[in-house]
């Protein structure tokens, strides 16, 4: 079982990371943070819980394939 206070940093490093690059995928969010997968989907989970979010397929701004991209709407 994860740690809970674990989750909410990660949810905030996204949050900050979303704030600087306006939409970005999994993958780069992966890459950027150097998280897991597993805990990517984690911290976007954890994150729409506060946050406003946007997700779906697209072409990525960051490294320009079409993957699941998480952006913060305004």
């Amino acid at each position: 079982m994860s740690d809970p206070s674990g989750a909410e940093n990660d949810a905030a490093v996204l949050s900050g990371l979303l704030r600087r690059q306006a939409a970005i995928c999994t993958g780069c969010i992966g890459a950027g943070l150097g998280f897991t997968m597993e805990r990517v989907l984690a911290a976007v989970h954890d994150l729409a819980r506060t946050e406003k979010i946007e997700q779906g397929m697209r072409r990525c701004p960051a490294c320009g394939r079409t993957k699941w991209v998480v952006t913060l709407e305004a």
